[in-house]
């Protein structure tokens, strides 16, 4: 006689997966974020992916200094079960810096993944939850990838409910090898 056996998972929401760093449940050390739920080990960040992440960061230093905030690799809680760390976010300015809570949905102004070995999670788990009606595309810096600087750049274009709060001053192409 076969016996059906049903494994039912349980989510974390936000709350409890801080609350298990708070008492050491989850290192401090240790690279996790919280993705629909499950605590998921991020991917060891290697050479060419933090270069990626350098380059990217100073590009959005230098044009969005006064109209937004650039957060690297810094926590995002998206809903009551994802806490994510994306590479880079631009948020909306705020006099607190976040320093009362992590950005929402509604902070984010443009997440950018910089993905290598984890393309398959950030597209497949982490994006979804984030706007996905602002998604255009994603740098990926491994062996073989085209230059950013070849990569045609999607159009810009108007998302209903997505405010116009940051503009990019009008300059010549910047290349980011």
């Amino acid at each position: 006689m076969a016996i059906s056996l049903h494994l039912t998972r349980r989510r974390f929401t936000v709350d409890e997966y801080r609350r298990m760093g708070e008492v050491g449940v989850l290192a401090a050390e240790e690279r996790v974020e919280l993705l629909n739920g499950e605590i998921v080990t991020m991917s060891p960040i290697g050479a060419p992916h933090h270069s990626t992440v350098l380059r990217v960061s100073t590009l959005l230093f230098q044009r969005f200094a006064d109209a937004a905030l650039v957060s690297v690799q810094g926590p995002a809680a998206i809903d009551q079960y994802s806490e994510s760390q994306p590479d880079l976010m631009l948020l909306r300015q705020r006099g607190d810096y976040y320093a009362s809570g992590h950005p929402t949905p509604q902070d984010i102004l443009l997440l950018l993944e910089v993905a290598d070995s984890s393309l398959a999670t950030d597209r497949g788990v982490k994006m979804p939850p984030v706007r996905p009606e602002r998604r255009h595309r994603g740098l990926d810096p491994g062996p073989g990838a085209p230059s950013p600087a070849r990569v045609p750049r999607p159009r810009a274009r108007r998302v209903q409910g997505v405010p116009d709060t940051v503009s990019r001053p009008r300059r010549q192409p910047v290349s980011l090898s």
